[in-house]
């Protein structure tokens, strides 16, 4: 391949691209797994008739935010061109990868031909060959299976594509700035381009953070080598702005830090224990980039933890090699910039994910990014080192031998790839792939019994469950699906009586701990094998369980809804055409009465919280009945709701109105006090916050918000009267204020009186019917009736919301 591209470098390119189509081929229907499911294949917002500005635009608020934004437009895209067909997302998934191939390949290109990069070995290929091979063995390696054939992993290959083309750029302005010792217009375009790509990089994935560190490191090995001398000096003579600069650099660890440990309250391995295990990980990452053999890549894995340097002794040997690679990538960057470079890449591409932030152990698809950089290293190793063993060889026969070797090894990658992505040909055959390499890792073991189950192996299926249960620990369990595996392969044999004595008994002895995404398809199973059995009430109660238990989850589920829902239409169907007079509602009224399914249902929704639900049923009843006055009246009871709602969402964000509009001097004051209190900050700092709330009350005695922010800073150090005081004060300068009568509930919740708790809480719901937190508020308001039923001497104490918004 000549130095300079030309149409060679074209075939060359097109060949390698026709290398990965052949070795992602087989990939095309693979099914979805793990995150698949809860990242857009259950999320209906993804699911657009267009994709306008405006559609686009709401994609920043799915449960990821902005910072999957880009994400998961092209998930959207690909839902609505394709009608959901996986074939149209494994081919947007391959096609990004081949742009991150040529990303690379344009990246290493001009990291090889800056003006100042002193390789002194002078024993590397011409810039374009190694450029070349680099971008291609990445490429065809089987450890980027995770990240390709993986369809919602695109995040990570976007989020290299972007950040790639970035540093890239900036390479290439870098380099025309030191040709020509100026900033001229081509520098200044390719450093907006770098910009946008890293906006763009910052928008698929949060380790797009790990840029700006590339960034500086690339400055130091190409351009500037005596940079961190210059900041050193810069820093020292201008000591008081490196000072702001170091107290904002601290006081954002300290600020973010706190949520950090409590990530790790949901694991089974504390923070030490993780920075330990990672060492094991990042080298077993590097032997799998070395020799990335299918029978040991895995989307799950066995991880020993690493409870100290010796146990296991594994531990130890690793931080030493860290260790001794970050040595050797310092001490002799002069004399292999590019190979230390590399390794440097690797392990800064690895800081977000693998070392403090309370993720999951491992996932091969973080090597996606991190490999590009171990991959240039290791090509540039091997080329020296064979060319100094081979040094009487002349150049044209090493030419040869170095382009045999390169094509034997891509060839041999491409054929490794092709045959990892065999396992992922169906489900079954992938997660029998992953609970045989992981034998004792409960989500591997689950999701091989459900896909058995949905085999219809339910008996195998069982068996795999059951070995899932008993693998299972603290924090580290599959408890519930399993469970729910278990029910319904029983379901599926016809078997109901055990289905229904299995799955109680599995749910009553449920850990405490464990996780409940399963458990509404645990209770709605059981209440599908009551409805088979006869048993109708009990198949109603079953029902409402999963419905009530779905709702809570911290991410809604709407299939499951609806299958719900299908059954309370199932279950209420038999009732009216059985006869038989059931009060499954328990309103001493026989169920569905003269209501129609359908409304009786969607009253039942209404009552629990769930109006966009009901809303549809009754426009479903409407339309199938334009003359059902029921209907009619109780949508428009929804409307007149939706605009309470509204008017007290208005009145209610504390953050709308004082921290996004600090103009005027009582703002600023009641956007210091809501923010300290809000942000649980330190004594000192609240109390400098409660300071700014009395000035505000100065400025503003007859505030509804400041006198109930006042009582929140009360109900905090448990001076209950005055905070009731507050609350009763905010009441009577604005008595249809939601968020005083909720403030008041808890407040009396706190001081014992339940009755006139549960009274305020019902007034704050009146106002605000469509109050987002409805499920806490109606949970916290049953605990309270409870107690008053029981007649308990001690009513139960609430924890007051983390918001006062």
């Amino acid at each position: 391949m000549n130095d300079k591209p030309g149409k060679m470098t074209l075939i060359f390119l097109l060949l390698i691209g026709i290398m990965l189509f052949f070795a992602y081929s087989n990939t095309f229907n693979s099914p979805p797994v793990l995150d698949d499911f809860h990242s857009f294949i259950h999320d209906p917002s993804l699911r657009k008739q267009s994709l306008s500005s405006e559609e686009i635009l709401s994609l920043a608020n799915t449960k990821f935010g902005i910072t999957r934004w880009i994400p998961m437009v092209t998930l959207s895209w690909d839902i609505m061109i394709g009608k959901g067909e996986l074939f149209y997302l494994h081919l947007t998934n391959l096609l990004i990868h081949l742009l991150c191939f040529f990303a690379l390949f344009f990246l290493f290109h001009k990291l090889l031909v800056t003006p100042q990069n002193r390789d002194t070995s002078g024993r590397l290929p011409p810039p374009l060959t190694l450029a070349f091979w680099a971008a291609s063995l990445w490429a065809l390696n089987p450890v980027q299976t995770n990240a390709v054939t993986y369809i919602v992993q695109r995040m990570a290959s976007l989020v290299t594509l972007f950040s790639v083309m970035s540093i890239a750029f900036y390479v290439s302005g870098r380099s025309i700035m030191v040709t020509r010792q100026t900033l001229p217009k081509g520098a200044a375009s390719r450093f907006g381009l770098s910009g946008l790509f890293f906006l763009m990089a910052l928008l698929s994935k949060e380790n797009a953070a790990v840029v700006p560190l590339l960034i500086i490191i690339t400055e130091i090995w190409f351009f500037r080598e005596d940079l961190p001398r210059r900041a050193l000096a810069f820093a020292r003579k201008h000591w008081i702005w490196s000072m702001a600069v170091l107290l904002m650099f601290f006081g954002t660890v300290f600020h973010l830090w706190p949520s950090v440990q409590a990530g790790y309250a949901g694991r089974h391995f504390s923070l030490e224990e993780r920075l330990l295990t990672q060492s094991r990980i990042i080298v077993w990452y590097i032997m799998a980039i070395l020799w990335p053999n299918p029978r040991k890549l895995s989307l799950e894995h066995d991880v020993e933890l690493s409870t100290s340097l010796l146990s296991p002794i594994s531990t130890l040997g690793s931080v030493l090699l860290i260790g001794l690679l970050c040595f050797f990538s310092l001490r002799f960057r002069r004399r292999y910039p590019l190979i230390t470079y590399g390794i440097l890449w690797f392990f800064a591409a690895l800081s977000v994910e693998s070392t403090v932030i309370p993720l999951e152990l491992i996932f091969e698809h973080r090597m996606y990014f991190a490999s590009a950089g171990l991959t240039l290293s290791l090509v540039g190793a091997f080329h020296l080192l064979l060319s100094s063993l081979l040094d009487r060889m002349t150049e044209r026969d090493f030419r040869k031998l170095a382009w045999s070797c390169f094509a034997i090894t891509a060839s041999f990658l491409s054929l490794a790839t092709f045959a990892r992505n065999c396992d992922w040909r169906d489900s079954l055959t992938l997660n029998r792939d992953n609970a045989l390499k992981a034998p004792k890792n409960h989500r591997a073991l689950a999701n091989y019994a459900v896909a058995l189950s949905q085999r219809g192996r339910y008996e195998e299926a069982i068996e795999q469950a059951k070995l899932a249960i008993s693998v299972g620990k603290p924090n580290f369990e599959s408890y519930c699906e399993a469970a729910n595996t278990i029910v319904l392969s029983y379901y599926g044999m016809n078997d109901y009586e055990t289905a229904v004595k299995e799955g109680e008994r599995l749910l009553r002895e449920k850990p405490e701990k464990s996780g409940s995404m399963a458990l509404p398809s645990t209770w709605l199973a059981i209440g599908y094998a009551y409805n088979e059995m006869g048993k109708l009430e009990e198949a109603f109660k079953a029902v409402l369980r999963g419905l009530s238990f779905e709702q809570r989850l911290s991410m809604r589920l709407p299939h499951l809804q609806d299958a719900g829902i299908n059954a309370l239409h199932a279950i209420l169907e038999k009732i009216r055409l059985s006869g038989i007079a059931l009060d499954v509602d328990e309103d001493d009224t026989p169920d569905p009465g003269e209501s129609g399914t359908g409304i009786w249902i969607a009253k039942l929704l209404l009552r629990m919280g769930e109006r966009e639900k009901a809303r549809e049923l009754l426009l479903e009843v409407a339309r199938k009945d334009s003359a059902d006055g029921e209907s009619r009246k109780l949508l428009e009871n929804l409307v007149r709701d939706q605009e309470k709602s509204r008017l007290q969402q208005a009145k209610s964000s504390f953050e709308q109105k004082y921290l996004h509009r600090p103009f005027s001097r009582f703002n600023l004051c009641m956007a210091g006090a809501y923010y300290a209190r809000e942000k649980k900050l330190s004594p000192k700092l609240t109390r400098i916050g409660e300071r700014l709330l009395d000035q505000a009350l100065k400025l503003k005695p007859d505030s509804a918000d400041a006198h109930l922010l006042k009582g929140w800073y009360h109900f905090e150090r448990n001076e209950m009267e005055d905070a009731l005081r507050e609350a009763q004060r905010a009441i009577h300068i604005d008595p249809d204020f939601a968020k005083a009568w909720l403030g008041l509930g808890f407040f009396l919740a706190r001081a014992n009186k339940p009755q006139e708790a549960v009274e305020a809480f019902g007034k704050a719901m009146e106002l605000y019917p469509c109050n987002p937190h409805y499920l806490a508020i109606k949970d916290i308001t049953f605990q309270l009736l409870s107690s008053l039923k029981d007649q308990t001497v001690e009513s139960p104490s609430p924890e007051a919301p983390r918001s006062s918004s």
